[in-house]
């Protein structure tokens, strides 16, 4: 069974749904990719970046020419952000803890910020393919060519680690809510060991990780509404919270804001009809 098989969830951003226009999914989940993307920003529009812990390759085309392409460690913190500009933004959404580098960028240290990805890629004329390209088939089609091949980009490390696969699995099958007495009875190794060999890898405590893990599927049964749950209680218990008033705390603490605030703005945004899977 893979690390990733069985996950209930994709990791999201939802306010670049929102607060954004044309947004464009393509979900993978395979060779460490875990999703495509594709949005227009709004020039001066404010946005949300909400706490996901997953790595990002972006690629950005402003109306007036000026282009850029980033990795990005992945989000722990919630974060405001406003857009200079009207820009094409093309992203790869990959699969945390897949890749421990990505060429000569270690994205542990990119966490919380972001590296040129022409640190990355020999080959920049690939860069330039996508940047210059407007159609998102065809981008996914380019970066598959040219991205993670050892000939055009260097070396890639997919993790080995066999007990840090085990961990993640668990966490992910959980949606965050394994608890590490339950990690050091089923894979035989001390608390201590798994909380080391996950920070040394991952860049972030397994505490940490598994509460945003925690709150990404609290996030999906709020985007898709679980019509199973049908009070915020309900809800608490289905994704692992002590009770209502935790869940609205560390809701409000990755987001923002309240979940009662957040269901409102995904009705009056027509989240669901502004996602366009291609």
């Amino acid at each position: 069974m893979g690390v990733f098989d069985d996950m209930k969830f994709q990791f999201k951003q939802p306010f670049w749904v929102m607060d954004c226009d044309h947004y464009k999914k393509r979900i993978v989940k395979k060779n460490g990719i875990d999703h495509f993307y594709s949005f227009h920003t709004r020039k001066g529009a404010e946005v949300t970046i909400v706490a996901d812990s997953t790595p990002d390759i972006m690629f950005r085309r402003s109306g007036s020419g000026e282009v850029s392409a980033n990795i990005f460690g992945g989000v722990t913190k919630p974060l405001k952000t406003v857009y200079p500009d009207d820009s094409y933004i093309f992203g790869v959404r990959l699969l945390p803890g897949y890749y421990e580098s990505l060429g000569n960028v270690a994205l542990k240290e990119v966490t919380e910020n972001g590296a040129d990805i022409k640190d990355v890629v020999k080959d920049t004329s690939a860069i330039v393919r996508i940047i210059e390209e407007s159609d998102m088939a065809k981008q996914i089609d380019i970066f598959n060519r040219f991205f993670f091949q050892e000939d055009s980009a260097g070396k890639y490390y997919t993790m080995n680690n066999a007990l840090l696969l085990e961990v993640l699995h668990m966490i992910f099958v959980s949606g965050g809510t394994v608890t590490m007495e339950e990690l050091e009875q089923k894979t035989l190794y001390s608390k201590s060991l798994i909380r080391k060999v996950f920070s040394d890898f991952m860049g972030e405590p397994i505490k940490k990780f598994s509460n945003i893990i925690r709150y990404q599927n609290l996030l999906e049964k709020l985007n898709y509404r679980d019509e199973t749950i049908k009070t915020f209680t309900d809800l608490a218990q289905r994704t692992g919270y002590y009770d209502q008033a935790h869940m609205i705390h560390e809701f409000d603490r990755f987001t923002l804001e309240t979940p009662k605030n957040y269901l409102r703005e995904l009705e009056e945004n027509h989240f669901l009809e502004n996602i366009h899977f291609v």
